[in-house]
C-alpha cells in the first residue's frame, strides 16, 4: 500500500517557494504482497529569487526503510543525472537515504543560464545511522538553455570530491513541455 502526500506552495509565475513531498510504502502478508517491509521518504526544494539574475535552488531528501524481507528493486539509489551527478548512475544503494543539491544559477540571458552546483549524500544499511564520514559529494557546472519550442536544454559536468582519482562526468538533459 502506497500513500503519497504532497505540498506545492511555490509561486505560480516565478516558481519562486517551497514543495514538500511524503511517500509511504507499507508491505507484507496483510496487504496482500510477496515481500515483508515499510519504506519512508520525504522530499523537499526551495527555490529562492535572489536578484533578477540570480536563483539559489536547494533540494533535499530522506528516507528509511524497515524490513525482514526487503526487495531490491524498492532500495534507495544515489547517483547519476537526478543526484550525485559525479559518480555512476546509481552506484550506491541502501535501505537508508540522506541526500542534498545547492544550485547557484546565474541567468546571462532570458534564456540562458550558467549553474554552479554542490550535490552531497549517502545511502547505508541497517541501524546503525548516518556517518559523516560516508557522505559523496562533488562540484560541478551546468549550463541551462530555455529553448523556445524545444523545451529546456541542461548540460551538467560534475567531478567528485570525495576521491582523487575520479572521472568527470557529463550529464546531457531535454526536457519537453507537452
Amino acid at each position: 500500500t502506497v500513500t503519497e502526500f504532497s505540498y506545492d506552495g511555490r509561486d505560480e509565475v516565478t516558481g519562486a517557494g517551497w514543495r514538500f513531498g511524503l511517500v509511504t510504502d507499507f508491505a507484507g502478508a496483510s496487504f496482500g504482497g510477496d515481500y515483508e517491509y515499510r519504506k519512508h521518504r520525504i522530499d523537499a526544494t526551495h527555490l529562492s529569487i535572489i536578484s533578477p539574475s540570480q536563483t539559489l535552488y536547494v533540494k533535499g531528501a530522506w528516507g528509511i526503510a524497515s524490513g525482514t524481507d526487503f526487495p531490491s528493486h524498492q532500495l534507495f539509489h544515489l547517483g547519476g543525472i537526478s543526484n550525485l551527478r559525479g559518480y555512476d548512475y546509481n552506484e550506491f544503494d541502501g535501505k537508508n537515504l540522506f541526500f542534498f543539491s545547492l544550485e547557484y544559477a546565474v541567468w546571462v540571458s532570458e534564456e540562458l543560464a550558467t549553474i554552479y552546483f554542490l550535490d552531497g549524500g549517502q545511502t547505508w544499511y541497517g541501524t546503525s545511522g548516518f556517518d559523516n564520514e560516508e557522505m559523496k559529494y562533488d562540484i560541478g557546472i551546468g549550463f541551462r538553455l530555455d529553448a523556445p519550442g524545444a523545451g529546456d536544454i541542461r548540460i551538467d559536468v560534475a567531478r567528485p570530491t570525495t576521491t582523487e582519482e575520479a572521472d568527470i562526468k557529463t550529464i546531457l538533459r531535454i526536457e519537453t513541455e507537452f
